[in-house]
């Protein structure tokens, strides 16, 4: 099967599953699906998956409602792939999993350096944005 193909067979899969009423998790994990296939076919010669995850947090943020982008560093690369050998099992509830806590993770690191900002600010009252994020 050519390259084309799959991607379009891809496609078609998950929208047919988005679109088909009721939501079983193989609908709530369109998203995830479709980024592990994606990374399977991986036909770019660059090797480190960077074209697959832009459709991925592209799927994500597009979600209702949406989810926060899932950031790929470098120190959660060995979950972010033992979460594609879930997928390569067909264990895919596993697969979502990771990819779940890793966003909660790194969403809840954010907001505990922004809370640690506040406090350590001193300042009493309303606060505005840019008084605690660097510009």
């Amino acid at each position: 099967m050519d390259l084309t193909t799959k991607i379009t067979k891809l496609s078609i899969f998950c929208a047919a599953k988005q679109l088909s009423p009721g939501k079983t998790d193989l609908q709530r994990w369109c998203r995830e699906i479709f980024h592990y296939h994606f990374e399977m076919i991986h036909p770019f010669t660059d090797g480190n998956g960077r074209v697959g995850r832009e459709p991925f947090n592209y799927l994500l943020m597009r979600s209702k409602p949406p989810y926060p982008k899932l950031l790929f560093l470098g120190k959660d690369r060995p979950e972010y792939l033992q979460a594609l050998r879930h997928g390569n099992e067909e264990r895919y509830a596993e697969m979502v999993a990771v990819f779940v806590e890793l966003i909660i993770r790194q969403r809840q690191k954010v907001l505990e350096e922004n809370f640690r900002r506040i406090m350590e600010s001193g300042q009493r009252g309303q606060m505005r944005l840019s008084d605690f994020v660097e510009v």
